[in-house]
């Protein structure tokens, strides 16, 4: 799955559906950008949009959301935490 428009955006209604997939499977701890995603070639803008959007339908009692902060530069990694 791969929610990204042409130009390279969240096709954040994609995105929704896919997480919501997960909590409808009953899914319980959801991880969100590993080490086997693609989270490392985010624009910090685009890794907080995800976040923000992964957070509102999966911060709830009875799940356990979890978000990969991998970059390739410590900086980076740092301001991403911030946002978690």
């Amino acid at each position: 799955m791969l929610p990204w428009t042409e130009d390279f955006t969240l096709d954040e209604s994609a995105f929704v559906r896919h997480v919501q997939s997960a909590i409808d499977g009953r899914y319980k701890c959801i991880y969100l950008m590993g080490t086997a995603g693609e989270g490392y070639a985010l624009s910090n803008a685009t890794f907080e949009h995800v976040v923000e959007v992964f957070a509102g339908l999966t911060v709830k009692d009875g799940l356990d959301p979890q978000i990969g902060v991998i970059s390739l530069s410590m900086q980076q990694i740092l301001e991403r935490l911030a946002l978690c």
